[in-house]
């Protein structure tokens, strides 16, 4: 339901070509292409994201599965009024989480505070826009990380200038010299941060060579927490399976990594000179889908969606094929279409026109997966990611909703919050807990709602419900 701010296709590398990395010289033959309008978004719509999500929920079809209230755990809500803030609660965007379940996630105030954002972390605001001293800080993006120990880093204008800021300040902004690369060559933007649970933090970036302010090239950043550095994962004109990385959008925004840092899933445009097959999925350094190749399951890729990786480097990317337009929406789990549009998943038909609109993996195999059907949005979560053939129902739009236990409706789910360019709307955890950023109604209009879906208890061959003893308590 939400717009486009910012759009592209995406990448990341592994720890393996690190150190490769690090060394690649000045690049060469840049086209001189401002980021946003390399990506259709004109400079401007970064600017105010009050009414990102205000825009009337889409209309749902009634629940037909009985109508059997659902236990949800509401977290925060569009005009909460918390202790010892001024101003109600606004906006809300994406969930994330460290290895502990923690949650944590951006958002703005109402518009009575001037659009100021915080930083949510637990079950509690611990920073907002208007705590900085001494500069201006404005404009949020919804992306966000958190570590383990307390640490965050959020996308945000500082003084008007596109930047990243963590716990302890300004990471680095837009103008300013770019981190590890020749000087002169200047930092245009910064975007899609998140972070590991040890703290180490990943962004995209923008550079000009020339000390200009439009985007000739992109870079993949990592922030080490221990020791600490700044170093490039990745660059434009970087070879990747003998092709190098293209300009200026060829690392995308879209990534992900494992919570140890041992894996890395990416989408890059590599210059292969023809754009029907310069996208690819990269996991580890290896490509392992190209754009017009087979999928293996007799149609070939068309483009790419979104991508998750766990610690055993166990992954997940939904796209599109050349198949009818009726089943060309796929789900892909190391490799194997798992999933496809057209078919049934959980008692439900995935009509024409139904597509992935957020996914997640932990470190136990487990998914979750909201797929966008008309009329209906549905999250499911399976045991086992290679299963997801078999996911069950966790929630769907329509469902009424319990929030404190005495199984009586108390709001209806309208909506959930989800965008394929901008985030996810979901985070999983391996404590058997799912926060989604969702709408709720109260038979009125609908509300931005932070959401925790406890998730159905998993046997696993060792015949315990859950790999992780931790995550016992944590199942009905």
């Amino acid at each position: 339901m939400t717009t486009s701010r910012k759009a592209g296709r995406q990448a990341l590398l592994a720890p393996a070509l690190l150190a490769l990395a690090l060394i690649v010289g000045p690049a060469v033959g840049a086209r001189t292409t401002d980021h946003h309008q390399a990506d259709g978004i004109e400079e401007d719509q970064r600017g105010d994201l009050g009414t990102f999500d205000e825009v009337p929920s889409p209309s749902f079809e009634p629940n037909p599965l009985g109508g059997t209230v659902r236990r949800v755990d509401l977290i925060v809500q569009e005009g909460d009024l918390l202790p010892d803030e001024d101003f109600a609660i606004g906006t809300l965007y994406y969930p994330r989480t460290n290895s502990n379940g923690v949650l944590g996630f951006v958002g703005l105030y109402e518009a009575a505070a001037g659009n100021d954002a915080f930083v949510w972390w637990n079950d509690r605001i611990v920073w907002r826009n208007s705590d900085a001293a001494g500069v201006s800080l404005t404009n949020i993006e919804p992306s966000m990380g958190l570590s383990d120990s307390g640490q965050y880093i959020y996308s945000v204008y500082v003084d008007g200038d596109d930047a990243v800021w963590s716990r302890t300040g300004l990471v680095t902004k837009a103008g300013q010299q770019a981190p590890r690369l020749p000087t002169g060559v200047l930092s245009t933007f910064h975007s899609r941060p998140s972070m590991l649970p040890n703290g180490d933090a990943y962004w995209v970036a923008g550079f000009n060579e020339s000390g200009g302010s439009s985007t000739e090239g992109r870079v993949l950043y990592l922030k080490r927490a221990s020791p600490p550095g700044t170093f490039v994962v990745l660059r434009s004109d970087q070879l990747i399976g003998g092709l190098p990385i293209d300009r200026p959008n060829g690392v995308g925004y879209d990534y992900a990594i494992s919570q140890d840092g041992s894996h890395h899933i990416h989408e890059l445009i590599l210059r292969t000179d023809d754009p029907s097959n310069d996208a690819h999925v990269v996991v580890d350094a290896l490509p392992v889908a190209r754009e017009s190749d087979p999928t293996g399951d007799g149609d070939s890729w068309a483009t790419f969606g979104l991508e998750a990786i766990n610690n055993q480097g166990d992954y997940l990317v939904s796209g599109t094929t050349d198949a009818p337009s009726s089943q060309d929406h796929i789900l892909v789990y190391n490799g194997s279409v798992v999933v496809r549009e057209g078919q049934q998943l959980g008692g439900i038909t995935l009509n024409a026109d139904s597509f992935v609109d957020g996914l997640a993996l932990n470190n136990l195999g487990e998914a979750v997966v909201l797929w966008r059907s008309p009329g209906k949005e549905l999250l499911y979560h399976s045991c086992s990611a290679s299963n997801l053939a078999g996911a069950k129902i966790l929630a769907r739009t329509g469902d009424p909703l319990d929030f404190d236990g005495d199984g009586v409706e108390d709001a209806t789910l309208t909506d959930f919050v989800a965008n394929t360019v901008l985030g996810q709307g979901l985070a999983l955890t391996d404590l058997g807990r799912v926060y989604v950023a969702a709408r709720v109604a109260y038979g009125g209009p609908s509300v931005d709602a932070m959401l925790g879906f406890h998730l159905p208890g998993c046997l696993f061959s060792d015949g315990f419900e859950s790999g992780n003893l931790g995550a016992w308590g944590d199942r009905p």
